[in-house]
């Protein structure tokens, strides 16, 4: 399977690489990027974040059941270097204005990620944490700030609906499948500073080999608002006040 790779693409590159692109594309060697990793690495953000009780995943929530534990986001930041038996802690989604104020400005001066039609979010853990394979109903763009991941990719087709799980995931679909199983999956490992774009429906299974922050946001157009956006939110709505709701990755 083909995965394209850029080396040294400039952030205002970035927009014009993936447009149109419905392979995944890795771009590395950025020097842009590199600065930017080195004032928002995982050292800096201790002593730069106000401290805050956050909501942590304590497992694979795409592929077990879904845990949630409340800490202090110092003491979570301070204790990810530290390595304990099937050690997974995970602060998944969190708003980039949450984590520091000056975070989005940040990204936005850099262009990282093209600005319209991006949500994005920050995604923290410990070294061995995973994510579940699932595909996102729009196209994803993983910046990775600091430390390492292995993430597996598979075409669409990769996997069937008789392989999907029951379980409920907003703006994504879930498998039961190992995306390492499959003869179609490739793997690859993206570094502090690589950017990987990662197109809608094209599954994935991420694993922290390090202790990480990844910012990671869709990228998606004005007539996806209304075609794809819209009803996921009147999904995720009915899903939310639903006293019968089914297991999902947002409740206990």
């Amino acid at each position: 399977m083909l995965i394209r790779r850029a080396l040294k693409l400039r952030a205002d590159e970035v927009k014009s690489a993936i447009t149109r692109l419905d392979t995944p594309l890795l771009i590395q060697n950025s020097p842009e990027f590199a600065d930017f990793c080195a004032d928002w690495n995982l050292q800096n953000l201790r002593s730069m974040t106000e401290d805050q009780l956050v909501s942590i995943v304590t497992a694979n929530r795409e592929q077990e059941a879904t845990r949630f534990r409340e800490v202090s986001l110092h003491q979570f930041l301070n204790s990810l270097h530290l390595r304990h038996q099937q050690d997974f802690r995970y602060l998944k989604e969190f708003p980039l204005n949450a984590l520091h104020h000056e975070l989005p400005k940040a990204l936005a001066q850099h262009r990282f990620i093209p600005k319209s039609g991006i949500a994005g979010n920050a995604w923290i853990g410990s070294g061995q944490t995973t994510t579940g394979t699932h595909f996102d109903l729009f196209d994803n763009l993983l910046f990775q700030v600091d430390g390492s991941k292995a993430i597996w990719l598979a075409p669409p087709y990769a996997i069937s609906r008789q392989q999907y799980s029951r379980k409920y995931d907003r703006f994504a679909r879930l498998a039961t499948t190992q995306l390492a199983e499959l003869p179609d999956a490739v793997r690859i490992e993206v570094q502090r500073g690589d950017l990987l774009f990662i197109p809608r429906r094209w599954w994935h299974q991420v694993q922290n080999l390090t202790p990480s922050f990844t910012v990671s946001g869709f990228h998606y157009s004005r007539t996806e608002i209304l075609t794809r956006a819209v009803p996921e939110y009147l999904r995720h709505g009915a899903h939310c006040i639903n006293p019968l709701r089914r297991e999902c990755t947002c409740h206990v």
